[in-house]
């Protein structure tokens, strides 16, 4: 039963035993269909819910028989209603110990109780009063969430309190998370027959946003899997791509194991694989619903554990799918080839030992074994996707770019503003990231220079000392946790991504930051990075410092903003949870159909047929993406990018266009 319910049903009862008070000497006809009204109103209640607590509609029947058939006196009556509320009140109790045991029952109430107070606010001040409702009362409803929804259990069968989540999360802009809430409310309401309010969420989607519709198909469809990640990065404070997709799938209601790379221990004594792999499985953390395993490696004795957990879970989860991003553990799923679905996750150029600097000549071997193993292949960026689609001639390739959680990143409050940036005077332009050798730092220093009026912010880590503090218009605050980052970008005047564009890793980079930026309507200065040339609101292009001048100047005059529709659109576009359904789609369809891998290639060219003459970045990506249509067009752009922009990654796709061209004359 709801908790709104026991509150509806003892406010029943308190007016009953008031009026029996006060009509002890009065008619007691009267008294006694005033009783049995309530008492059936309380009984609707009941039945309407379809629990009987406790005993309690058998009582509340032959009370109301009893009543009818005027046999008891008002003081009766009195204690009666008492012990019926009493009733009522332990089973409350018992009900709640229960539920207590399982999860916090707090956030329960406080979304029910938001989503009352809305509704009714709404009533009053009209449509679209959500912001208006957060900035009068000082709460902000979806930071509420952010602490609530992990708590819950995902497997509710409530769907009202389901649904009132969904309607809070559309009215605070995560169109992404609330499809997939109104999705879970709509399974549940089938389950329990609520055909009528299934007909209506399910009919009111066809009108729907595409991306909307298409999460919304997808959670319905209510796919049976485990999803494991074999990953590249822990799980730490920091969110990065790995982490959020897994976190999306824990959302929707897919079982989530995530597998880090390997931590050196010492051990007492010597162990088996099997051993060290049970011990590690048994000692996993379960963080916001993901079962995170640590394999360990006793490096006193030589002994890995990660092949055996790997194997341990395939043998023991039903329908496994493997997303791999941790290319050197690629060999420990040769001995799961065609029993479970194995689905590679290309992030990033490992061919660039430059500016990767994680990556070697090993790692890069064993990805492109990795490309040929896997069945299915995400990619992040527009050049990783065209190598593969088209220079390996792979049907099984996917755009998969980075994107952002609303959710994480909404504020509907003006209270946000981080004690560490109080005193920093406006204007302020912010990087938010780890700084290494791919940030231009000559460019950034001479900004800094040439600003001395404008406070120059750095919020994240600088590893070793690659940018110092050597002027007084520059501070740095630190690293902060994922889930502080959205104050931070919503209190810059601007962000900057100052990368050199010349590199091939950034060739292949689509920043995650980009999407926090624009999703907390912080206009953002990038460099010429093609994934950052389409699509993206609020985003400005230069490599120059007069350049970068030119665009600081124009928006600090303009104050560029987004109005609420585009950009509540945008983020759900461009969600995790997006991307986490383009997955559970791939994974449950068996055939690679190369139509669809061309139909996404020809719409890249289209994006970038209005942006091919701005910078030689974005002209040779419109260059290979004419290769399947028009070969001289192709030779045209990816020859005009080579001569005006001298780069590893401009002559290296000559080199590929060239090869192309004749194997397929031979």
């Amino acid at each position: 039963m709801r908790f709104s319910q026991y509150k509806e049903i003892l406010e029943i009862l308190d007016s009953v035993i008031e009026a029996t008070e006060y009509m002890k000497e009065k008619n007691t006809d009267e008294l006694c269909e005033i009783c049995v009204q309530s008492l059936s109103s309380v009984l609707n209640v009941v039945d309407n819910n379809g629990t009987a607590i406790g005993g309690l509609v058998n009582s509340i029947n032959n009370a109301i028989l009893n009543f009818n058939n005027r046999l008891y006196e008002s003081g009766e009556l009195t204690a009666l209603l008492i012990e019926i509320k009493k009733r009522i009140n332990d089973s409350l109790l018992e009900e709640l110990a229960i539920l207590k045991a399982q999860i916090d029952l707090k956030p329960c109430f406080e979304i029910e109780h938001f989503y009352n107070e809305i509704m009714e606010y709404e009533e009053i001040k009209g449509e679209d009063a959500f912001e208006d409702y957060c900035k009068e009362r000082n709460i902000d409803i979806i930071k509420e969430l952010r602490n609530v929804l992990p708590k819950l259990d995902t497997k509710t069968n409530d769907y009202e309190l389901l649904y009132e989540i969904a309607v809070l999360l559309e009215k605070g802009g995560d169109l992404a998370l609330a499809s997939v809430y109104y999705a879970k409310a709509a399974l549940e309401m089938k389950k329990q027959n609520q055909i009528s309010d299934y007909n209506d969420i399910v009919n009111s989607f066809n009108s729907a946003p595409k991306t909307c519709k298409e999460i919304f198909e997808t959670v319905l469809k209510n796919y049976e899997c485990t999803i494991v990640f074999l990953s590249i990065c822990g799980f730490g404070k920091e969110r990065q791509r790995y982490q959020n997709l897994a976190i999306s799938y824990a959302q929707i209601g897919i079982k989530v194991i995530y597998i880090t790379p390997e931590a050196y221990v010492d051990v007492v004594k010597r162990v088996s694989e099997d051993e060290l792999a049970e011990y590690c499985v048994s000692h996993s953390n379960n963080i916001e619903g993901i079962e995170v395993i640590t394999p360990f490696c006793a490096s006193n004795y030589g002994v890995h554990s990660y092949n055996a957990i790997v194997s341990k879970i395939a043998g023991s989860e039903n329908n496994a799918v493997f997303i791999i991003s941790n290319v050197n553990a690629w060999k420990s799923l040769i001995p799961l080839k065609g029993k479970n679905k194995i689905i590679f996750d290309c992030a990033d150029d490992n061919s660039d030992y430059k500016n990767a600097f994680w990556s070697n000549a090993q790692l890069y071997e064993n990805e492109k074994l990795l490309v040929d193993f896997s069945d299915a292949i995400l990619c992040t960026a527009y050049s990783l996707f065209l190598n593969k689609a088209i220079f390996q001639n792979k049907s099984n390739v996917y755009l998969s770019h980075n994107a952002v959680s609303a959710l994480e990143m909404k504020n509907f409050t003006d209270n946000n503003e981080p004690d560490d940036l109080k005193d920093i005077p406006h204007p302020r332009i912010g990087y938010v990231g780890c700084i290494y050798q791919r940030f231009d730092r000559d460019l950034f220093y001479e900004l800094v220079r040439n600003n001395p009026d404008k406070s120059f912010v750095i919020v994240g880590s600088i590893l070793n000392n690659y940018v110092e503090m050597l002027y007084p218009n520059m501070y740095y605050l630190g690293s902060k946790a994922h889930s502080e980052l959205y104050k931070y970008y919503s209190n810059m005047d601007i962000c900057i991504i100052p990368y050199f564009d010349d590199a091939k890793m950034s060739m292949s980079c689509d920043p995650v930051k980009i999407h926090e930026h624009i999703s907390c309507g912080t206009p953002t200065i990038t460099t010429y990075m093609p994934d950052t040339g389409t699509g993206r609101l609020i985003t400005y292009h230069a490599n120059t410092v007069s350049d970068f001048q030119n665009c600081i100047d124009r928006i600090l005059a303009e104050k560029p903003k987004v109005c609420k529709e585009q950009l509540n659109n945008y983020l759900a576009d461009n969600s995790w949870i997006s991307r986490a359904c383009q997955v559970l789609r791939i994974s449950n369809d068996d055939t690679y159909d190369y139509e669809k891998t061309k139909n996404c290639i020809n719409q890249i060219k289209n994006e970038f047929e209005s942006i091919k003459d701005i910078h030689s970045n974005f002209s040779v990506i419109y260059g290979i993406a004419s290769i399947p249509y028009d070969r001289f067009e192709a030779e045209k752009y990816i020859k005009r990018a080579c001569k005006e922009y001298k780069t590893e990654f401009n002559d290296e796709i000559l080199e590929k266009f060239e090869r192309y061209v004749s194997e397929q004359s031979m």
